[in-house]
This record gives structure tokens, C-alpha cells and sequence, in this order.
């Protein structure tokens, strides 16, 4: 599920974008749920990276295989990014490390130092702060009208997170801090890159989902290569690697590398320019609920009612959100006028 509805979106986005035309609402909404169901695996893969690959290690094959899949298709978004200059391959090159390298590997080190479901609340936190740090910068909806549902985001958190914090042991308080504030750390970036890649997108309609994707994927072959000393580091001091865990890293990585990276990546650009940033960061939920339920499935338990409560409170912020922010957008599209007529001509008052 986690594959293939997100991939038939992205068929279906890229046939539109192909065509010309801006993503439809639909699609954005779909795209990106999809995004965030199949970021929510980093959580799943850190749970069962076997304890010899040391962490880093992964973050350099998932980003070797994002940056060789956008070097083999550069030549089909060539004349895209030869228009781009300086500035916009520093910026590229700015998104790669704080929104890809650099969040990747504060999830997987979070996970490591504190637990799968501890980082997975913290980056539940996501939709609020970017929600509202979005619209502060954009002004694209009045905040009185995403005061319900961030406060049904909050409670929806909240009860996510209750059991697993009534009666929490955690047996090395030391880095299970560390983990909670990298988990903080990465959450803050991301809202920061989430925003910013919107604003990216909007400013150079030219440069289409795939052909941005492609150059932050450029971006991260670099940084990728970059991190191998950190990962030979922790390699020597963890356990010998066997051939099985040489197998599942490069099967692992190249599996992520395309899922995690390529697919989700253009998913969320399409998401990006289809939908207001308010709206884009409650989908993050649907993330959150799908890394809960794949620690679940890890682990072999059943849900508590504290997070089939959250569940149900999450979903219903997540359905405000879309009542209260695309009547607007709709209402401002309809009377849109037609390229190349003005106001005088159409007959509407100026």
C-alpha cells in the first residue's frame, strides 16, 4: 500500500505536468498523503536496520542512488536546470542537506538513541509547526480558520503519544535525550526546507516536480559521498558487517533511494504546487498515523485505544484542514481571469 498508491499518483501527476498544467486539487491531495505514507518507512527501516549497518552507512546509499537516478535522467530535464543559475543550485544544494541528508539522518539517529515511536511523536508535531509557521509567511489563509484544526492536530498528538509516555522507563535518560532533541532538530529543519521548497516551485513555474526533484537529487550525490568517512567511523565501532548485512544495505538502500527519494520527492513537489502550505503540512499526519501503525507491525502489537483515539481526532484535523482552506482557493480560482483577457474586456468591474 505504501508503494503503489503513491507511484500511480505520481503516473497519473506527471501526465499533467507534462501537459502543462498545474496538478489538480485532487491530485495534490493524494500526492501528498502518499509522500508522507512512504517518508513514514525511515521509521520502519531504522527499526529494522540489523545492528551491525551502522545508520550513517544507509544514509549514504539511500542518497548515492537519488543522486545517480538524477545524473542518468539529466539529459531529459536539461534545458530546465541549464536555465537555472548559481543562486538556484546553491539553494538545491541548501534543501538537499537540511530537507534530505541531513533529516534522514537525524531520524535514524533519533531512532537508534531513543525509539521508533518516541521520534515518530516528535515529528507529529510537524503539521502544527508547519502549518503555522507556513501561513506566517504566506498569508494564504486567515489563522482564526486553522485554529480548529491545528488544536485537533494537537489533541490528536497528544493522544497518540499518552500511552506511550504513562509509565515510559527509559533506561538511558542521557541519549534518549540526545534522540528526542536530534528528532526536534530534524522536525525544525524540515518545516523550514517544506516551506521554502513551496516558495521555490512557485517562483519558477518553468522548472517542473521532476526537474527540481532531479536537481536536489544532484545536490545529494556530494553530501552522500561526504558522509562515507562518518559511516567507516561507526562501522569500526559496531560489530563486524556480514555478507547478509552487505545484502540488505545496498538492497535497502537502492530500495529507499528510489521510494523514499525519487517517488516521494516529486510526489511532494506536485503536493507543493497543487496545495496551500497550511494544508500540505496536515497531511504530514497521515505520516505519523502510518510510522504508528508500522511500529506496530514491527513490534507484533495491537494499537491501544489512546492511538485508535488519535487516530480518529488526527483524521478529522486533517478533513477540517481540507474544508477550511480550499473553499477559498476555489472561490479565488473562479473568478480568475482567462490568460490574456483583462478585467475591462471580460466585462468585470476593475
Amino acid at each position: 500500500m505504501p508503494v503503489a498508491l503513491p507511484t500511480l499518483i505520481l503516473v497519473a501527476s506527471s501526465r499533467s505536468l507534462r501537459l502543462g498544467g498545474r496538478p489538480g486539487l485532487g491530485a495534490g491531495l493524494t500526492a501528498g498523503i502518499g509522500a508522507n505514507v512512504i517518508w513514514a518507512t525511515a521509521f520502519f527501516v531504522g527499526l529494522i536496520t540489523p545492528p551491525a549497518v551502522p545508520p550513517i552507512a544507509l544514509a549514504v546509499g539511500r542518497y548515492t542512488v537519488f543522486g545517480l537516478i538524477a545524473l542518468a535522467l539529466l539529459p531529459r530535464a536539461g534545458r530546465a536546470l541549464r536555465s537555472l543559475g548559481p543562486r538556484e543550485w546553491f539553494t538545491a544544494l541548501v534543501f538537499a542537506a537540511i530537507g534530505n541528508v541531513g533529516q534522514f539522518v537525524l531520524v535514524l539517529l533519533s531512532v537508534r538513541l531513543a525509539d521508533g515511536a518516541t521520534s515518530d511523536i516528535v515529528y507529529g508535531v510537524l503539521p502544527v509547526a508547519l502549518a503555522i509557521w507556513g501561513n506566517l509567511k504566506r498569508r494564504e489563509v486567515p489563522m482564526r480558520r486553522l485554529i480548529a484544526p491545528i488544536a485537533l492536530t494537537i489533541v490528536g498528538i497528544l493522544l497518540l503519544s499518552g500511552e506511550s509516555f504513562v509509565g515510559h522507563h527509559i533506561a538511558r535518560p542521557a541519549p534518549y535525550a540526545l534522540g528526542v532533541a536530534l528528532s526536534l532538530l530534524g522536525m525544525l529543519g524540515w518545516a523550514w526546507y517544506a516551506e521554502a521548497n513551496a516558495t521555490f516551485l512557485e517562483r519558477h513555474p518553468h522548472v517542473s516536480s521532476h526537474d527540481w526533484a532531479a536537481a536536489v537529487g544532484i545536490g545529494c550525490l556530494p553530501l552522500a559521498l561526504l558522509l562515507i568517512p562518518a559511516a567507516a567511523a561507526q562501522h569500526r565501532e559496531q560489530p563486524a558487517m556480514s555478507a547478509v548485512d552487505w545484502v540488505w544495505l545496498i538492497a535497502v538502500s537502492v530500495a529507499i533511494g528510489i521510494l523514499l527519494s525519487w517517488v516521494a520527492t516529486i510526489l511532494w513537489n506536485v503536493a507543493s504546487i497543487a496545495l496551500p502550505v497550511s494544508l500540505a503540512a496536515q497531511l504530514i499526519v497521515g505520516g505519523t498515523i502510518a510510522g504508528v501503525i508500522m511500529v506496530h507491525l514491527v513490534t507484533l502489537t495491537l494499537p491501544n485505544w489512546w492511538e485508535v483515539a488519535g487516530l480518529v481526532v488526527s483524521t478529522a484535523g486533517v478533513l477540517l484542514a481540507v474544508r477550511v482552506t480550499l473553499p477559498r482557493r476555489e472561490a479565488e480560482a473562479s473568478v480568475t481571469p482567462m490568460a490574456g483577457i483583462s478585467p475591462a474586456d471580460s466585462g468585470t468591474p476593475a
